[in-house]
């Protein structure tokens, strides 16, 4: 999985309304936030959270705001995918905020 600057992570945006889709696991995105503007096809949290790993990869510095906010606790897409198992995120030291004690 990836980590989009708003947060996002597959095509389920902040504040649209798939992110929020309980009940199917597989809708249409009609525009995107990001580039590529286009129509898309997302899996749903539920879907998500239904796998039993799940992997993020966080790399670069303009990825530190993002990761900032999430490693905060805020309520983006990013951070309500969880695996029913484990959820594992590899992050590079460019990406990691600068008072980043974790461990």
């Amino acid at each position: 999985m990836g980590v989009g600057p708003d947060g996002h992570t597959a095509s389920l945006f902040p504040d649209y309304p798939a992110v929020e889709e309980i009940e199917r696991w597989v809708v249409g995105v009609p525009q995107a936030h990001v580039e590529p503007f286009v129509p898309r096809v997302t899996l749903t949290l539920p879907a998500l959270n239904s796998c039993r790993e799940m992997l993020f990869e966080v790399a670069g510095s303009e990825k530190r705001v993002i990761l900032t906010r999430l490693l905060d606790g805020e309520n983006l897409p990013a951070n309500r995918a969880r695996a029913a198992g484990e959820t594992i995120w590899l992050v590079d030291k460019a990406a990691l905020p600068e008072n980043f004690r974790g461990g």
